[in-house]
């Protein structure tokens, strides 16, 4: 009785490439979040800067 089936053995086959195909999913998941991050940051950034320009643009108009 300890010998496990065909059936078996290739249930446990697929769960395991399963289980592998749900790390890799989760790995790339997580990249792509920081990779989303990173283009937030610099937008943000960059909007911040922008608007910085514009009120300095102002300033020197009214001058």
């Amino acid at each position: 009785m300890g010998e496990k089936s065909f059936k078996t053995i290739v249930h446990e086959k697929i769960v395991l490439k399963l289980i592998e195909e749900v790390e890799r999913l989760k790995k790339e998941r997580d990249q792509m979040r920081l990779e989303a991050l990173r283009m937030l940051d610099l937008y943000l950034k960059e909007k911040r800067e922008r608007e910085r320009l514009q009120k300095e643009n102002a300033k020197l108009r009214c001058i």
